[in-house]
């Protein structure tokens, strides 16, 4: 699925959809050209796109499933344009060399990592 990964309230303002924004103010879904909207459920692979604003609002790949009788998509991976091309956002550690999929302490040092995309140009 192809679109932009943004928050619901954000997506709606511009239609004249007037929500409370508490309750769906971190809500992430991927608007498409055609202005449909999937909402994505958070787990490990599309946490970064909560945590991390600078994966937002820019061309994105998002890939999952659809269940029957639910309205989000289970999110699998994550790619959003930068520099010209699809790339895969990842957090890598300098000291442990290790790379997870969203910001965090790394998990071995508890140091900070670096957003780092794949692949690398």
């Amino acid at each position: 699925m192809l679109g932009t990964c943004r928050f619901l309230p954000d997506v709606l303002k511009p239609r004249g959809i007037e929500a409370d924004a508490g309750p769906v103010a971190q809500q992430i879904v991927v608007e498409q050209s055609d202005r449909e909207i999937v909402p994505l459920l958070s787990n490990g692979a599309s946490r970064a796109v909560w945590l991390d604003e600078r994966l937002r609002g820019r061309p994105a790949e998002v890939r999952g499933w659809l269940h029957a009788g639910l309205p989000y998509l289970e999110v699998t991976n994550v790619r959003v344009e930068e520099q010209g091309m699809l790339r895969t956002p990842g957090y890598y550690c300098e000291i442990c060399t290790i790379t997870v999929r969203y910001p965090q302490a790394c998990p071995c040092c508890q140091g900070p990592l670096e957003l780092r995309w794949e692949p690398r140009p």
